[in-house]
């Protein structure tokens, strides 16, 4: 499980990439995720999307956060604990995972 609080070094520099293997579709702001492995459809709404699309590359909890912040009016404080909370569903479900480069 990733650390409830990212305030250390080593979480700072961690990066998150989407599992290149699950089918991923746009449905105008809003998308679908498919996982191959176990069938299942996870819904993102509009947040979801702008996180799902900076994984597309090794990603900092940073850069993510910048990616967020610049699409949507959120303080920094609850776009850190809802990103964290984000990335530890899809870590979970084997939607991403972390590339500790």
């Amino acid at each position: 499980m990733i650390s409830p609080t990212l305030d250390n070094e080593a979480n700072i520099r961690r990066r998150y990439k989407a599992v290149d293997e699950h089918l991923y579709s746009d449905l105008k702001g809003e998308a679908v995720i498919l996982n191959l492995v176990n069938g299942r459809y996870y819904g993102l709404n509009s947040v979801g999307v702008v996180i799902w699309k900076s994984l597309r590359e090794p990603a900092t909890i940073g850069d993510i956060e910048a990616a967020v912040m610049k699409e949507f009016d959120v303080d920094p404080a609850t776009c850190r604990r809802e990103s964290t909370d984000f990335l530890e569903k899809m870590v979970e479900e084997h939607l991403i995972e972390i590339t500790d480069e």
